[in-house]
């Protein structure tokens, strides 16, 4: 990030403390110090890195979105695009002056001079229908990144077995960014979709010829675990199960990638963790505890598909 740039975020993340002070921590310096990191490592080397501070941006609800807005016009690619990405998350699930203040900062981006952060803004105020012609995303095959279409991308995988006189078939699809996974076995059925707006758990099972079928809806992992334990253990089953592979417009990219990940470098892992004590030291209010929560939920999970 260019020194000009980095002035203003530090300006703006300032200016920012007289938005809804009554939801500020006590250190309103200290949050001040917690963005402007963050806006920094959206450009760090480490992918990890720069995953965590996009969670934690995200976490710190309206107080960054001023910062947020002057970073997406940054001479930086992947911090323009993050910083969008996390206005765009904002203006969808944050609370009603979030959505509001999000939705005018990605307005006011729609009129920017310059094209690339304009394009950027109002792909991101568009509608969720995956764009033939949107820009690449990058997927990412050991260390280098492959730069494909979103609206190309299905993940999908299709196993049998049998294991302790249990047989087993597990299908596993992501389209359009919705993910399904349906496990089948003897005389029972799960099936899970995780999408943006939640997650949903089907139990089916046969009994005496006849299938009843229950189905759940949880906002997340979190909520399910707590609203119907039968359901989230379903879930922490089928997503154990098998591995997943990788299609572009029907061609398939290299084997199934396993469900775990062998361990991450220490490093990586470090700074996930780094990330979660930093989230956790802020002070969770009504307005900010929600989102709060969910990122050092999916940072703690993504530490553990690591290794760590």
């Amino acid at each position: 990030m260019s020194a000009r740039l980095h002035c203003l975020v530090l300006l703006l993340v300032a200016m920012s403390g007289a938005i809804g002070r009554a939801e500020s921590p006590p250190d309103a310096l200290d949050q001040s110090q917690e963005i402007a990191e963050a806006i920094r490592s959206l450009d760090a080397e480490l992918f990890a890195d720069r995953q965590a501070a996009s969670s934690t941006l995200q976490g710190l609800g309206k107080h960054a979105i001023p910062a947020l807005e002057a970073a997406a016009s940054s001479d930086s690619a992947e911090v323009r695009s993050r910083s969008v990405e996390v206005l765009a998350k904002h203006a969808k699930h944050g609370t009603a002056e979030t959505r509001t203040l999000a939705e005018q900062a990605l307005d006011r981006l729609t009129k920017s001079d310059r094209p690339a952060v304009a394009n950027l803004a109002k792909q991101a105020t568009q509608s969720e229908q995956p764009d033939p012609n949107a820009n690449p995303i990058a997927v990412f095959n050991g260390m280098a990144p492959i730069r494909i279409n979103p609206a190309q991308i299905q993940v999908q995988m299709q196993a049998q077995g049998i294991a302790g006189g249990v047989r087993r078939t597990t299908k596993i699809s992501k389209v359009n960014g919705v993910k399904t996974i349906e496990v089948e076995e003897n005389d029972r059925k799960i099936k899970v979709v995780e999408s943006a707006k939640g997650l949903e758990v089907e139990l089916t099972k046969k009994q005496n010829g006849k299938e009843t079928t229950e189905k759940f809806q949880a906002k997340d992992l979190a909520e399910l675990k707590k609203k119907h334990p039968e359901a989230a253990k379903a879930y922490d089953e089928v997503n154990r199960q098998g591995g997943i592979q990788i299609q572009i417009n029907g061609g398939a990219i290299g084997p199934a990638i396993p469900a775990r990940q062998p361990a991450a470098p220490p490093q990586i892992r470090d700074a996930l963790k780094r990330q979660v004590e930093s989230l956790k030291r802020i002070e969770k209010t009504e307005a900010n505890r929600a989102a709060l929560e969910r990122s050092i939920q999916r940072l703690e999970e993504q530490i553990q598909r690591l290794g760590g």
